[in-house]
């Protein structure tokens, strides 16, 4: 999908009618484009890495491809999980239900998709979407500073978790 494909250079769609999904998180996509397009040119929807958050007791939060969508696409992926209770911040809180989870692209380590299931998880997956957007590796979080003790360091821990593999004893 484009989004300001109409024939008239000069005339912008916006509101829902330009989301790429039904989630809330994607409502806000179309007026933004529209202004976007607007002052700065067209764009590519289908360039957009758009996450979505379930607000249930934990969040489910998510962005990118799965495995499902990767095996369907014919792209090789290597999956790193870990559980919220090795997080510092989820065990003070007393609060360890969920899990971090990162796809990648098996070749280069590239990130492809995230999901997150926490207590915070809408508030931690935007750190992943700048991540794939950026078309980061997932060596690269790993490098990532975070304040401790914070759930969102997890993400942190998945980049350690990846290169762990990597060393040699």
């Amino acid at each position: 999908m484009t989004i300001c494909a109409l024939p008239q250079q000069h005339i912008c769609g916006g509101g829902h009618q330009l989301a790429i999904s039904l989630h809330t998180c994607s409502g806000g996509l179309g007026p933004n484009s529209a202004a976007e397009c607007a002052f700065f040119g067209r764009k590519q929807a289908s360039n957009l890495v758009v996450p979505w958050c379930t607000y249930t007791e934990p969040e489910i939060a998510h962005v990118g491809l799965n495995e499902g969508s990767a095996s369907k696409s014919g792209i090789e992926i290597k999956t790193f999980t870990l559980p919220l209770a090795d997080n510092d911040r989820a065990v003070v809180d007393a609060d360890t239900a969920g899990f971090a989870r990162v796809h990648v692209r098996r070749k280069d380590g590239r990130l492809l998709g995230a999901s997150l299931v926490s207590r915070h998880a809408g508030e931690s997956i935007g750190e992943l979407v700048m991540a794939i957007q950026h078309k980061m590796n997932i060596g690269e979080l790993a490098a990532i500073i975070h304040p401790y003790p914070t759930e969102a360091e997890i993400i942190k821990r998945l980049g350690d978790t990846s290169q762990r593999g990597r060393l040699k004893p």
